[in-house]
């Protein structure tokens, strides 16, 4: 993984140092000071802080000493997108063919009762590919939409994160049908169009 910077600012982190097969991340945090990134090899995720416009860059560390957080992304997890506040990040985890939830502040797994909150995307072989959040925020209590693509039903969901007296919730809102075998996704910047890619095409 490489950290790019505009200016060519200098960091002091060295990217490959503990990083394992990363292949997804996210800028977070109500101040959109971390970055997630998905290691793909140990299906956990790491937090980078980003401060001091980037002349500083840590690694957040687990309450073990000399031992950089690890968040447990869930198993084959593949894709990672944050709500437009920043608040929460969304894991798609391609195999179960589900999501689960990362407060981004608390830098932890949200669950109810010690299990971790997770949503089936549909049934099963509907194989989805790739994820993408709508830059534009919506009004309480919804603190982001995210559209995911179904591969083997040729659908798109649409995926609506919730907050309510401090409690976070997640909900399949609609499945939309696009026939194909629809894999990459691109969004307008008020959210108002989505744009699906077909492979079978």
């Amino acid at each position: 993984m490489a950290v790019l910077a505009g200016g060519c600012q200098d960091s002091d982190l060295d990217p490959d140092a503990l990083f394992d097969i990363p292949t997804a991340l996210a800028v977070a945090g109500s101040d959109y000071d971390r970055l997630f990134v998905l290691n793909a090899g140990q299906d956990t995720i790491q937090v980078v802080s980003l401060v001091d416009g980037l002349n500083t860059v840590e690694f957040v560390q687990s309450a073990a000493v000399y031992f950089p957080l690890n968040i447990q992304a869930g198993p084959t997890a593949s894709e990672l997108a944050a709500t437009a506040d920043g608040r929460f990040v969304v894991v798609l985890n391609s195999a179960t063919e589900s999501l689960h939830l990362i407060d981004a502040d608390a830098m932890e797994v949200v669950s109810a009762d010690d299990i971790p909150m997770e949503i089936v995307l549909g049934a099963a072989g509907s194989r989805p590919v790739s994820m993408i959040a709508s830059p534009a925020e919506c009004d309480a209590p919804c603190a982001g939409r995210f559209y995911i693509s179904l591969a083997g039903t040729g659908s798109v969901a649409e995926v609506m994160v919730t907050e309510e007296a401090g409690v976070p919730t997640m909900s399949v809102e609609a499945v939309i049908a696009v026939g194909g075998s629809p894999h990459h996704l691109a969004i307008t910047s008020d959210g108002a169009v989505l744009f699906v890619s077909d492979d079978a095409a």
